[in-house]
């Protein structure tokens, strides 16, 4: 068993969650609104409905991976999220299918943010901010090529993508189960878990970690799903699998540019390559609120791609590395907070964009990656915040510095 095959299987876990998590059913709104007799507002809920008990459990999950087999925790997600998958594909109505992407959620907490602390205890910390920024970059890419699937699968039935899902997550399991053999008990002693996470949560480099997280996907989330519906309507009407290609091109970008990302990441700190990204991203909200053709587009996604490549170098490698007694813990501290951030935009701006027009919601995702820029800097100015070489934290006090 090697270092790079355990990598690239952990890999296909992150690609995985936020392929058929996170962005699959955005070129499948009409479909779906159609097909199960529902509204643009239930199904833009279908997303938000997957990302909130996904960022609540990842408070408990990586407290719980810490103390018991990371192997059965990961595992047990993978499960959840397939069976969640299958609901989604057989629903007949839109509360069943909200009831599998809520499911979906729940694995989803306990398997991708194990499989990121798990990469990055196999990482020196000397490479860790190149590797991370590739892990970050394949699970960006899942978030912009589910939308691909997503929109070839809605011309033809949009059940098809979750029939993918479901194959696609047995291979993982599969794959994972080969890969990394059982060791040892299923569970040691939990301790005082809630404790602990405060303990983490208290550290301040920690909480800057997942300030900026918070806005990157809160923006983040926004762009990808109101410029999606955006897309589908007048003046330019677009197909689904058309919609998806232009979005999947934000994943292109991001393979393209995390070599240069965490290169950056390593040599220059894990805060300023952050503050790049955002400064970037602000670019491409403000670009959305003035585009009238899909060339701009398609430049504009790509772009933004480019964008979370370097925001993700620097924050999943603090993410990982600010406590490395409590990895699990830390990761899905920071892994809650972002993804709370995309669970919320979706559910909070839809009331936004129908009454004041995509550009409101644009300036707004502009505003948090403002938001999210301050606290990289902020990060890079405090000890350990910009420290590639070496592990950053090895306490909670030492965090607050």
């Amino acid at each position: 068993m090697t270092l790079d095959r355990r990598l690239l299987v952990l890999g296909y876990c992150l690609f995985l969650g936020p392929f058929g998590g996170v962005n699959v059913i955005i070129p499948m709104q009409d479909a779906l609104q159609k097909d199960l007799s529902t509204s643009l507002e239930m199904v833009t809920l279908s997303i938000s409905i997957a990302m909130v008990p996904f960022a609540l459990l990842q408070f408990f999950s990586g407290a719980v991976a810490d103390r018991c087999e990371p192997r059965r925790t990961l595992l047990a997600g993978l499960a959840t999220y397939g069976a969640g998958a299958a609901l989604c594909a057989v629903s007949p109505e839109i509360w069943t299918f909200l009831a599998g992407r809520a499911i979906q959620g729940i694995g989803l907490a306990f398997f991708n943010p194990v499989a990121l602390a798990m990469v990055g205890e196999l990482v020196p910390s000397e490479r860790r901010g190149y590797v991370m920024g590739w892990m970050g970059t394949i699970n960006t890419a899942g978030i912009a090529t589910g939308p691909l699937a997503g929109g070839i699968a809605a011309e033809v039935n949009w059940r098809l993508a979750y029939y993918l899902i479901i194959g696609m997550t047995a291979a993982s399991v599969v794959l994972y189960a080969a890969t990394f053999p059982a060791r040892g008990p299923s569970c040691g002693r939990m301790g005082n878990v809630l404790g602990r996470l405060g303990e983490v949560g208290s550290i301040r480099t920690v909480q800057l970690t997942c300030l900026g997280g918070f806005a990157a996907f809160f923006a983040y989330g926004a762009a990808l799903t109101f410029v999606g519906e955006w897309l589908e309507g007048p003046p330019l009407g677009l197909t689904e699998s058309t919609i998806g290609l232009a979005i999947a091109l934000g994943g292109l970008a991001g393979i393209l540019v995390s070599p240069v990302a965490g290169y950056v990441a390593d040599h220059t700190g894990r805060g300023k390559v952050s503050a790049l990204g955002f400064a970037l991203a602000v670019g491409c909200y403000v670009g959305f609120a003035f585009a009238s053709g899909l060339f701009l587009v398609q430049a504009l996604f790509f772009m933004m791609g480019a964008a979370m490549a370097f925001t993700w170098a620097g924050l999943i490698t603090l993410s990982v590395e600010l406590v490395p007694g409590e990895r699990n813990t830390s990761s899905t501290l920071f892994n809650a907070m972002r993804f709370s951030g995309y669970a919320l935009s979706p559910f909070l701006l839809v009331f936004v964009y129908t009454r004041s027009g995509l550009a409101s919601v644009m300036a707004i995702s502009a505003a948090m990656a403002l938001v999210g820029m301050a606290a990289a800097i902020a990060l890079s100015r405090r000890a350990g915040g910009d420290a590639p070489k070496k592990e950053a934290v090895t306490s909670g006090k030492a965090g607050n510095g």
